[in-house]
């Protein structure tokens, strides 16, 4: 759109340079002309051209108007948006650290049940370690029975 806008104020550009060569010619014109009609038609003439030109001016005022209305909107629109990310970011980060609290919590209360446990079978540990060698000698002495000769 911006290319579209530089192409229209270009065109006025080039629209108003030709103008006021016309301008220039008229004027040129006028001061070689002695004739009160013929003065009377180029002041005419150099009047409609001041009309284009006035024309033109309003036309690129109005591109410029639009543009800075759409850039308003836009830096609005960005700045709400940019608010929005913010405020998921907060509330990701808030959610973070809750369930990191939460998992803190579950297992400092894991700690503590196995704490208490452990005080109801202080051997535990130890009935753990000689079940694993008991399962681990009953599978090497099958080994050694099912072994060919």
């Amino acid at each position: 759109e911006r290319d579209s806008n530089q192409k229209v104020i270009d065109s006025l550009t080039d629209d108003l340079t030709t103008v006021i060569d016309a301008i220039t010619k008229v004027k040129e014109t006028l001061d070689a002309t002695s004739s009160n009609d013929e003065r009377a038609k180029i002041r005419q003439e150099k009047d409609d051209l001041r009309e284009e030109i006035n024309k033109c001016f309003a036309e690129m005022d109005k591109i410029r108007a639009t543009h800075k209305e759409k850039k308003e909107a836009y830096n609005e629109w960005k700045k709400d948006y940019d608010k929005e990310v913010e405020a998921e970011i907060k509330r990701q980060r808030e959610a973070r650290a809750l369930k990191e609290k939460e998992d803190a919590e579950r297992r400092e209360k894991d700690a503590i049940e196995y704490e208490e446990l452990k005080k109801l079978n202080p051997y535990e540990d130890e009935i753990k370690e000689c079940t694993v060698l008991i399962d681990y000698l009953k599978r090497k002495a099958d080994l050694k029975h099912t072994a060919p000769p």
